[in-house]
């Protein structure tokens, strides 16, 4: 019965969670397309009104790395490492699109992101001694199959200079970001039993956030060369299901909990190709991590038990291609 109750509270608590990112994203376009609509309408009877909207389509390709470790009890002892997983060079392609929408001098933005896993490989070391001493237990295995999402909204007010050459857009703003990890293909390499069958386990992600930042764009003739950078406060959550462990509980074996923050730096150049279109290319940057936090693992028994995540640490750098037009 506790199992099936936490489970159930766990994936309702999720699907909640994700209702209401999309309600918010939904409900604030919304409000910003009613309101330029009305504002446009006014154009004629007052020349003061001016405001546009951009829809920028992009493509590109993403390399992330996710990396988080545990002690053996909640005060991070016996040892200070007990079991460390390292997720790297998952190769994502993916699409997304994003609006900017200005009002005079009101700006908003926003994105959403979807990606497909195509490759990546990880690691899981377990430990019997403080600082990574005492290494009795390591496999390998591979990541792909899976996906990932992310959502982007801020608002903000819009500063020019230098005759309007350079524009600056303090903003503040709500994000969510999801990765969902499949692994399988194990191999274990400590000790040295080779490939072993059945591997088909889950780790999911997800950060959720409040942020503050600047967009920034100079023009030269027909080239737009613009940046953004943000720093955000983010609850980190995930769910596993180490489905080859019989002691654990399915789907449902432990979950993470930790607050951390992280930023994010975006590079672009736009070239204007003519009337309202335009074609560009940017590189995006992400550096988060955790502080401490709990790693709660639920029992084939029904019980549960709670040590010390030590810290979780998710880096991704994605290379973009773009198409917009401008209305």
């Amino acid at each position: 019965m506790i199992r099936h109750m936490t489970i159930h509270h766990l994936i309702n608590e999720k699907i909640n969670t994700i209702i209401g990112v999309i309600i918010c994203f939904i409900t604030v376009f919304l409000i910003i397309a009613d309101s330029f609509a009305v504002e446009m309408h006014k154009k004629n009877q007052d020349t003061r009104i001016n405001g546009t909207i951009k829809i920028d389509a992009r493509t590109g390709y993403r390399r992330d790395t996710l990396e988080w470790n545990i002690a053996g009890n909640i005060y991070g002892q016996n040892p200070n490492i007990l079991s460390e997983l390292e997720f790297t060079d998952i190769e994502i392609y993916q699409t997304g699109i994003e609006i900017n929408a200005m009002l005079n001098r009101f700006y908003s933005r926003g994105s959403v992101f979807v990606g497909t896993i195509v490759d990546g490989t990880g690691m899981d070391s377990d430990y019997t001694y403080d600082n990574r001493h005492g290494l009795w237990s390591r496999s390998q295995f591979k990541i792909k199959d899976n996906n990932v999402y992310d959502l982007d909204l801020g608002v903000g007010y819009e500063l020019t200079f230098f005759y309007n050459k350079l524009t600056a857009v303090p903003l503040i703003g709500l994000s969510y970001h999801k990765q969902n990890l499949r692994f399988t293909d194990g191999v274990q390499i400590i000790p040295d039993r080779g490939p072993f069958p059945g591997l088909n386990s889950t780790y999911k992600t997800e950060w959720k956030s409040w942020w503050l930042g600047i967009d920034m764009c100079y023009k030269i003739s027909n080239i737009h060369l613009m940046s953004s950078l943000e720093y955000h406060r983010a609850d980190y959550e995930a769910s596993a299901d180490w489905n080859l462990i019989d002691d654990f509980q399915h789907p449902v074996s432990f979950i993470h909990t930790a607050d951390g923050d992280g930023i994010v730096i975006d590079l672009g150049i736009n070239y204007i190709l003519s009337g309202n279109w335009s074609a560009g290319f940017n590189y995006c940057y992400y550096s988060w991590s955790t502080d401490a936090g709990y790693d709660t693992v639920f029992l084939a028994t029904g019980q549960a038990a709670v040590s010390r995540l030590n810290e979780v640490k998710w880096e991704s750098r994605s290379f973009n291609l773009s198409i917009s037009y401008k209305f």
